[in-house]
């Protein structure tokens, strides 16, 4: 190959990866979401490596250790490794393509980085590359690429070394069991490696064989779901041929999100595609699909005589590697997901490997249209990368994750659950139950019934989080949950020796968890430990960051401590990294109170102004606001201030005191009728008002 194409497909390969990383970029500012909790941070390897090589998936967790060995426990460093792996990937599979179709032609090439660009920036590999749980798919997909690229250069021991690279694979993700069949597709489609009438010769073996082995493979399932009701129930209802039949259906469900990849979304439905009972002509139909193209892709690859690249084996070539990497993810034996854009990671390759082959079969007399369909081909695919940063929006917060999920799929119970749990770490708990009752009505859930606890014990109804407890079904992955709401029901009931129990089993044996110490702050808050509670508090907050439940607990803490600087600081981190809303009255007055306190009156005054302004009825912050224009003598201010508020509604303490408060300016202004009157009206709200009580004793012996 001549030195100045190479230079030449360099600088294109290296743009594609630009590309690749421009697309991708801001994704890596991403949190940790989903099953990144259970999978990584909440993990006992990442305490404990010797634990690493216990997983089914040990290569992935060691990759994760690696990571660490970079940089700190932090989101972004694990999404920069996974955005490197794929990188990585890439390159692999410019190497396998430009060694498997040897590209020649200026056509050969445009489609050749189309297939590149399709799996580099595609929308669907979103939940593969911005996912850090993702590495799964990003890791198999590198031992697997490897694979085949060792099996193609090798000439002695190639078998062995796809094997090696077999286990490799299925040490980072079960798909790559999948490698030694594709192994033996990539021999058939270099035919010429082998003598021409040996494949003539052994092709009606080949085809009675490969029947054979379909026969034996679906006789050893169908006895098996006839031992294991999982597997003959599962999650798509009915026995063996049922799901067959639903497999189909999903086969070419993933084919229209692929070259649709329209209302995407990380978390489906289990209902996302309809169950398919035996009598539904639909299914028939898809199943003789299935088997009618797989039968003729490997007939045409078994009889073709040309070698040349004239769509047809292309054609064929791309299903086959769809159909053989996706078979493990396919569900003929039930999984816990039926529909998952991350499954589609590798094998978009082979539908892309065909539909470019269809345009190439098409067009394979006219040269001057082939060249104008491979250049309007490429730009296409590159202009996937609009839809797939306007995807990525979504990834970048917890919140707007969940709720996007839930638009897309409304009848999703597991996205209604965790969005509702983003609602209550966010302290929105009124829409937070709106949520929980929407997931409860489309299917009960373990984590449904404690987001409902707790919000009842927000609103303290203690009885009624106790029955939605009392629902909880048993779950180990939800067991630490459990025990945290528990704690908090038993909070409630003042049981405190119950609480310590419960919150010491947390902290000791489940330390990744923020609950155990989430647990323990509010029960040395009860006690009045509030320096207690602030270590605490902190130590729930930093093992789950950008929390706004642990963090709020932190600053209550920091406040009843006397902490304010530090509280002041905690509520500006809030702030800066939108845990808070700007429009949030409490936080806003909580902040003017810690300014207060701190000496900063202009300041305070600003945020409980505020505070007012976005709500008329928040007492809290008129109570304070008065409180500092009488301290400043601005008594007709304060007195304009008190009397604007609306004593019908609100705590009656906080309304004690701000009548109070109004007492003193009438007072100031030389109105001791009006006072005294206001005093009585203030001790009524509250008898336990010793400022109110104090101030009309003295106005009853200034009368004396």
């Amino acid at each position: 190959m001549k030195q100045p194409y190479i230079i030449y497909q360099a600088i294109v390969l290296l743009l594609i990866l630009w590309l690749t990383n421009v697309v991708f970029l801001s994704g890596m500012n991403g949190p940790f979401l989903f099953d990144d909790w259970h999978v990584l941070v909440n993990t006992p390897f990442i305490k404990n490596p010797i634990h690493w090589i216990s997983s089914y998936r040990p290569l992935r967790n060691l990759s994760y250790l690696i990571d660490l060995q970079f940089g700190a426990f932090e989101p972004r460093t694990f999404h920069i490794a996974n955005l490197i792996y794929h990188s990585i990937n890439i390159l692999l599979l410019h190497i396998l393509l430009q060694k498997i179709f040897l590209p020649k032609s200026t056509p050969d090439w445009l489609f050749h980085m189309s297939i590149l660009v399709a799996f580099a920036i595609h929308p669907v590999q979103i939940e593969s590359v911005v996912y850090i749980s993702g590495r799964r798919d990003l890791l198999y997909s590198f031992f697997y690429l490897s694979g085949l690229l060792v099996f193609i250069l090798s000439t002695n021991h190639r078998w062995i070394m796809l094997v090696l690279f077999t286990a490799l694979s299925m040490s980072s993700k079960e798909s790559g069991i999948t490698l030694p069949l594709m192994g033996g597709i990539l021999m058939i489609w270099q035919y010429n490696t082998i003598p021409q009438h040996s494949i003539h010769i052994k092709k009606g073996k080949f085809i009675v064989l490969t029947f054979m082995m379909i026969l034996l493979i679906g006789l050893w399932i169908h006895l098996l779901g006839q031992a294991y009701p999982v597997l003959q129930a599962g999650f798509m209802g009915g026995n063996f041929w049922t799901h067959l039949l639903n497999v189909s259906v999903l086969l070419l469900n993933y084919i229209s999100v692929v070259f649709f990849p329209i209302n995407l979304a990380a978390d489906y439905s289990y209902h996302a595609i309809p169950l398919i009972n035996v009598s539904d002509i639909h299914a028939w139909l898809s199943l003789c699909s299935v088997f009618l193209l797989s039968g003729i892709s490997m007939y045409i690859l078994l009889d073709s005589n040309d070698k040349r690249q004239n769509g047809l084996r292309q054609i064929a070539f791309g299903w086959l590697f769809y159909l053989m990497i996706m078979l493990p993810m396919s569900n003929i034996i039930p999984h816990v997901e039926r529909f998952a854009l991350h499954y589609l990671y590798l094998p978009i390759v082979g539908l892309w490997i065909s539909i470019i082959g269809i345009i190439v079969y098409l067009t394979k007399y006219h040269l001057r249209i082939l060249r104008i369909a491979a250049f309007v081909c490429c730009i296409g695919t590159c202009l996937l990368g609009f839809k797939t940063q306007s995807e990525i929006h979504y990834w970048l917060s917890e919140m707007e994750f969940w709720k996007h999920n839930v638009q897309v799929n409304p009848s999703c119970s597991r996205a209604q659950t965790n969005f509702g749990m983003s609602l209550l770490k966010a302290n929105r708990q009124q829409e937070a139950a709106e949520v929980f009752h929407k997931a409860l009505s489309i299917a009960p859930s373990t984590l449904t019934y404690l987001g409902l606890a707790i919000v009842a014990l927000d609103r303290n109804q203690l009885n009624e989080a106790k029955s939605y407890l009392d629902r909880v079904q048993y779950d180990a992955k939800l067991h630490k949950e459990y025990l945290l709401v528990k704690g908090l029901v038993l909070m409630g009931e003042s049981d405190f020796q119950a609480v310590e129990t419960i919150a010491k089993q947390l902290c000791s044996d489940m330390p990744e968890f923020d609950g155990g110490y989430y647990l323990y702050g509010r029960l040395t808050t009860a006690k009045g430990q509030y320096s207690e509670a602030v270590n605490a508090f902190t130590q729930a907050y930093y093992r789950e960051p950008l929390n706004s439940r642990d963090l709020l607990a932190l600053i209550q803490a920091l406040i009843q401590d006397k902490q304010d600087q530090q509280a002041l600081d905690k509520l500006n981190e809030g702030f800066e990294k939108h845990l808070f809303d700007s429009n949030d009255t409490e936080r806003l007055n909580d902040k003017g109170y810690v300014l207060r306190r701190l000496g900063k009156l202009n300041e305070a005054k600003m945020y409980f102004e505020k505070c007012i302004e976005k709500d008329k009825t928040a007492s809290m912050a008129v109570l304070n606001l008065t409180s500092i224009l009488i301290e400043q003598k601005q008594f007709e201010e304060a007195f304009n201030l008190s009397e604007s508020i609306d004593l019908s509604k609100g705590n009656s303490h906080i309304l004690s005191r701000i009548l109070n408060n109004l007492a003193i300016c009438h007072l100031e202004l030389q109105q001791k009728d009006k006072a005294k009157e206001v005093l009585l009206r203030s001790i009524a709200l509250w008898p336990e008002n010793q400022n109110a009580k104090k101030n009309l004793d003295q106005l009853k012996r200034e009368g004396e």
